[in-house]
């Protein structure tokens, strides 16, 4: 699966490879877009559920690994209250 927002984009793959095709197609594609090697990271499924994953500025994971206002149900709250 691939998420996209702005110029942030997730690859969610279990194809080990998954990195590695991804590099190799925006790489042939450099004049659309250019990939941050810096910027990238494989995370497994299991290190996501112990430690969590910031996206776009929120927290993903279980809830010991969810700050106070980074958490997204603390995000809904407070937009809610700000409505």
């Amino acid at each position: 699966m691939v998420v996209a927002y702005l110029d942030d984009i997730f690859i969610l793959s279990d194809d080990d490879s998954a990195m590695t095709d991804a590099q190799a197609f925006l790489s042939s594609h450099t004049e659309i877009i250019r990939l941050n090697a810096s910027k990238c990271r494989t995370l497994s499924l299991d290190s996501i559920r112990q430690d969590g994953l910031e996206l776009l500025g929120t927290v993903v994971g279980p809830p010991a690994t969810r700050p106070g206002e980074r958490s997204v149900s603390s995000r809904i709250s407070v937009t809610y209250n700000e409505l």
